[in-house]
């Protein structure tokens, strides 16, 4: 945990995306799949990119519109569990605020 218990992660050139050690990896590539924490296994699950401040996977030989993102929702004030939806560069419900 970072200060403010905020989480610290890295994105890797490989499009690993890690918290912890481990790989942040999607249920599927589909509106509406879940994300988990898993050990790394190299499958395109677990392959990232970061577009216009979204999180993405899938994107086939980097078609974006292929691409589904992980959408961060806010339920009552407190994050709600993080799901994919289909790549959009205008939906602000998709970015993700990375300055520190």
């Amino acid at each position: 945990m970072d200060h403010d218990g905020l989480v610290a992660f890295a994105l890797y050139p490989n499009g690993e995306l890690k918290i912890r050690g481990l790989c942040v990896a999607a249920s599927g590539v589909n509106d509406g799949a879940t994300i988990k924490l898993a050990q790394c296994d190299g499958s395109r699950v677990e392959r990232w990119s970061l577009y216009f401040g979204e999180f993405c996977v899938g994107a086939n030989g980097g078609d974006r519109r292929q691409a589904f993102c992980m959408a961060p929702g806010v339920f009552e004030g407190v994050f709600a569990p993080v799901r994919l939806h289909q790549f959009n560069h205008d939906a602000s419900n998709l970015k993700w605020d990375l300055t520190p």
